[in-house]
């Protein structure tokens, strides 16, 4: 035997072999026959639900139609589809029978959130689903707070300009701390921050024209006003948790809760007697939950019939009655009379 003439025959033919394989592997990339031809979209067995129009997530996976199977990175696909709103988790198959198949699981809504004669249903972090009401939601929050909001896109930001420069620019139209606008524009991949809301509409006209500044180097890039609410929009989740709490607490003072507002002046409630309660901001809830219970305590013991309450000087919370009387239901109880008129 020859060894140099065995090595080349070996060397020949593991070229031979590897010019096949790259051959296949080349077709299989390139080849039509896995192409990406049909897709369909199921809901996970343990999901709610969808709250979200179906539709979005198909035009998604519909749009991966014409690419190769092997050339789809289904990991990535499936943390696309994950930040759609309403949509919870994912799983994502390809088939080289040219099928792409997703499983979702979508989010559940907590809450109807109504502003004007519109309602959106939210989910826990407060991140808005879809338009539309659900009547079997334990939780409805009326939204009367000024609806112009000031929104960023932080990725187009960081590919088309500086964010320091929109910073400051925010910054001196809203009146805001730079850093503080700064920070909330620091991550690339997001493409949503709110910067401001309950804008004033002299304020909103400003920002406006900064966003058509024919200057370009003046422009504002990479924000936009709105005054309604889109899905992936966020609503004020601090006030949407109190509001829970409420809902939740109210029950024990044997208080049924009619309408529960969000406000300027914060979240007050008008209970199953028409009176209307005000807690203002949402710190120290459950000091004003004590001081309303202390509250009815008091007008029980004076026979009293209370039209409101006011719990937002927590310290003094005052009551009014259909006498018109208010009163101190803390340690010192004061009358004064404001016109002794019967309601």
């Amino acid at each position: 035997m020859n060894p140099t003439r065995d090595g080349v025959i070996a060397r020949t033919f593991s070229l031979v072999i590897a010019a096949l394989c790259a051959g296949v592997l080349w077709w299989m990339l390139n080849s039509p026959v896995f192409d990406i031809r049909n897709t369909s979209v199921h809901r996970a067995e343990s999901s709610p639900p969808p709250a979200v129009d179906q539709a979005v997530i198909e035009n998604v996976a519909d749009s991966y139609i014409g690419r190769n199977v092997f050339r789809i990175n289904t990991e990535q696909t499936r943390e696309n589809m994950r930040q759609l709103p309403g949509v919870s988790d994912v799983l994502v198959r390809t088939g080289i029978d040219g099928r792409l198949t997703v499983t979702v699981a979508y989010e559940a809504p907590v809450a109807n959130w109504k502003v004007g004669d519109k309602s959106y249903l939210v989910n826990a972090e407060g991140e808005v689903l879809a338009q539309r009401h659900l009547n079997n939601l334990a939780l409805t929050v009326w939204d009367e707070s000024p609806s112009i909001r000031v929104i960023a896109d932080p990725k187009e930001i960081h590919d088309k300009s500086d964010i320091f420069v929109v910073a400051e620019q925010l910054a001196a139209l809203l009146n805001l701390d730079v850093g503080t606008v700064a920070e909330k524009l620091e991550d690339p991949s997001s493409r949503y921050a709110e910067i401001a809301r309950a804008v004033p509409d002299t304020t909103a006209t400003r920002i406006r024209e900064a966003l058509i500044e024919k200057n370009e180097s003046k422009r504002l890039l990479g924000v936009r006003i709105e005054s309604g609410l889109s899905p992936g929009d966020l609503v004020n989740v601090e006030a949407l948790l109190a509001a829970h709490q409420l809902k939740n607490n109210l029950v024990h003072l044997r208080l049924g809760i009619k309408k529960i507002l969000h406000h300027i002046g914060g979240l007050s409630i008008i209970d199953h007697a028409d009176r209307v309660i005000e807690f203002g901001d949402t710190k120290h809830l459950e000091g004003k939950l004590i001081a309303l219970h202390a509250v009815l305590e008091d007008a029980k013991k004076q026979r009293e019939r209370i039209t409101s309450v006011d719990l937002r000087p927590i310290d003094r919370p005052t009551y009014r009655t259909c006498l018109l009387y208010t009163s101190d239901a803390a340690d010192e109880r004061s009358s004064v009379d404001l016109g002794g008129r019967r309601i």
